[in-house]
């Protein structure tokens, strides 16, 4: 069993982040563990106001078609991360 002490020095951004850095974020976000097959967010939705940390695990992208977008994401990716560089009121580009 991993814990949030271990998954914070294996990751990337957060492994730069001082104890209390990290324990700011994690008192302040929500934690999602996702079964295989669940969605984080789908393609042509509207962005949301939420930028999403894989801390373990990896994710595909899918294309409203159902094939690949994208490469598998893994530890040290983000997603959702157009909720800060594009313009308002913009749609998902994919399925994850």
């Amino acid at each position: 069993q991993m814990t949030l002490s271990h998954l914070r020095l294996k990751h990337p951004l957060f492994s730069k982040l001082t104890m209390l850095g990290f324990k700011f974020i994690m008192d302040n976000c929500l934690l999602y563990k996702l079964k295989p097959g669940q969605y984080i967010y789908r393609e042509n939705l509207p962005v949301g106001p939420n930028i999403y940390f894989i801390m373990y695990g990896q994710l595909i992208c899918h294309s409203v078609d159902g094939g690949y977008f994208g490469s598998i994401m893994c530890v040290g990716h983000t997603l959702g991360e157009e909720v800060l560089l594009g313009p308002a009121g913009s749609n998902r580009s994919e399925s994850v």
